[in-house]
């Protein structure tokens, strides 16, 4: 048992155990993923934990204030708030979930590509993505393809990608004399 026990603790730990007993020393960090977690949780059992339907009108209850009926409270249509936020969780996650995929998918291919090249190609998507203000790209692309809020959030997010993967080791090296 003893020998066993030496063996474990002579090996490296890996960089995901590390990670997770750093994370376990941080009260503040463990109750945030907790807090976190449940938020998916709910925004995933939507259908199972909302008492309503997040269009179900009850006229009765114009504009409630919160009680044991309606958690939230009503809105001026008589619709339960708290159903209407735990479904709406479900389409902001998804929402952030899509945009931050296609953004790490250009981000990634467009990186790669500076990475790879370097030279005039990094310099001038470099000059593009980076030093202009995406926001006001994101703006302006609007009248190109239409708005909406994934386009917009993936407009903002890529650039961060396109840096990440840039990096000089994913250059090519010299051939060999």
């Amino acid at each position: 048992m003893e020998r066993k026990k030496e063996a474990f603790e002579g090996r490296k730990k890996s960089l995901l155990l590390m990670t997770f007993s750093r994370l376990k020393e941080d009260k503040l960090a463990v109750l945030g993923m907790i807090i976190f977690l449940i938020m998916i949780l709910a925004a995933l059992l939507a259908p199972l934990i909302a008492p309503y339907s997040y269009k179900e009108q009850d006229l009765q209850n114009v504009l409630a204030s919160p009680s044991a009926q309606h958690f939230f409270g009503t809105d001026s249509l008589g619709r339960d708030i708290f159903s209407r936020a735990l479904y709406g969780a479900k389409y902001s996650l998804s929402i952030g979930v899509i945009s931050v995929g296609v953004a790490m998918l250009f981000g990634c291919v467009i990186g790669s590509i500076c990475g790879y090249y370097g030279g005039w190609a990094d310099m001038v998507i470099m000059r593009i993505m980076i030093e202009r203000p995406m926001l006001i790209i994101s703006r302006k692309s609007n009248s190109w393809v239409g708005s909406g809020m994934i386009k917009n959030k993936t407009m903002t997010t890529t650039p961060r990608y396109i840096a990440l993967f840039s990096i000089r080791f994913t250059r090519r090296s010299p051939p060999a004399p």
